[in-house]
């Protein structure tokens, strides 16, 4: 997991994609993987404030607005919009 977090893999057409080694196409795999749970993640989110902003970034040009993976993803989500709703106490 650590590689994977290093990897800097550049666009890669279906052409390309057929001609690479088992082990790279693993990589792509796990990579297009996590980047699809962190999607169903957002989509399936309640905050309305958090997805409007991340795709405002995003329209912008800023290509690297969606966090990559589902951790990194509730990471931010936790830290830039905290719930700050009361517990009810028993």
């Amino acid at each position: 997991m650590e590689l994977l977090g290093r990897a800097q893999l550049a666009a890669l057409d279906w052409a390309r994609y057929c001609t690479l080694t088992p082990d790279k196409k693993l990589l792509w795999e796990q990579r297009a993987d996590e980047a699809n749970q962190s999607m169903l993640y957002l989509m399936n989110l309640k905050n309305n404030i958090a997805k409007k902003d991340l795709h405002l970034a995003y329209s912008q040009g800023n290509n690297t607005a969606y966090p990559p993976n589902i951790e990194s993803m509730a990471r931010y989500l936790s830290t830039q919009y905290p719930n700050n709703k009361p517990v009810d106490e028993f």
